[in-house]
């Protein structure tokens, strides 16, 4: 029995690790500030599917990668259910991205300046998107309520070793 409990007890202090060192223990700031502009180029997506979300990302890399566009970041647009938007899953790049490299399902939007609730989250590997999303929206539901923002539009992007969640403020 004392085997038992003991090997449990380590396979509890496993788990509490890794959970810390991917940020689930960690409190979730959130901040408003101005943040942009964004180049983004994305392609229209209605799953939240990782797996599916990967290879979309992981394709359209390899084609900003064959044009030249080495300095990209990965991002994703979720939009609330119900909205009837399509998310967004592409790149931030730096600099404008001809129609010749988007082809016919892939789109360029410049986001100007504006401000946003924002939160960073530590990227440990691709399971901290799903980490970050289950700590981060919950601090963003209660910014809103707190005051009284309309829900709107969700961007999240890979800044290195962060995952920088934005959410653009618009009044109720």
């Amino acid at each position: 029995m004392k085997i038992l409990l003991g090997a449990l007890g380590a396979a509890l202090v496993v788990v509490l690790g890794v959970l810390g060192w991917m940020g689930a223990l960690s409190s979730v700031e959130v901040a408003e500030r101005d943040m942009g502009p964004y180049q983004f180029v994305y392609v229209h997506e209605a799953s939240t599917d990782f797996e599916k979300i990967g290879r979309i990302t992981e394709s359209l890399g390899q084609r900003l990668e064959a044009a030249g566009f080495d300095q990209r970041k990965p991002a994703q647009e979720y939009f609330p259910a119900g909205r009837g938007m399509q998310n967004r899953i592409g790149f931030v790049v730096q600099r404008m991205v001809s129609a010749e490299v988007l082809g016919a399902e892939t789109f360029y939007q410049d986001i100007p300046v504006r401000k946003y609730m924002v939160a960073e989250f530590p990227f440990r590997n691709p399971m901290s998107f799903a980490v970050g999303h289950l700590r981060v929206n919950p601090a963003f539901e209660a910014h809103l309520k707190k005051h009284s923002y309309a829900q709107t539009s969700a961007l999240v992007i890979l800044d290195g070793d962060r995952i920088v969640y934005l959410s653009p403020i618009g009044a109720s």
